[in-house]
């Protein structure tokens, strides 16, 4: 358990364990690849959706079209 007269800035003297989690086993971190392609998700998404919202169902300067049956004449 702790040694009650060892203080608290003693440094360990027990040997380091043979794995540490806070270590990376390579050199380098590895690149986080799932935020990297959500990202590109998302980028896709929105590009798609400015592209069909600047492109519409009309020409620009074109009058919406009309629904439904004409109304026969007025009596």
């Amino acid at each position: 358990m702790t040694n009650p007269d060892r203080g608290a800035y003693t440094p360990p003297t027990d040997a380091p364990l043979s794995f540490d989690a806070r270590q990376p086993v390579r050199g380098t971190r590895p690149a986080p690849m799932m935020l990297i392609v959500s990202a590109l998700v998302l980028i896709g998404l929105v590009v798609a959706i400015v592209v069909f919202y600047r492109s519409g169902v009309r020409q620009a300067g074109a009058a919406p079209q009309a629904v439904g049956a004409p109304v026969g004449a007025i009596k």
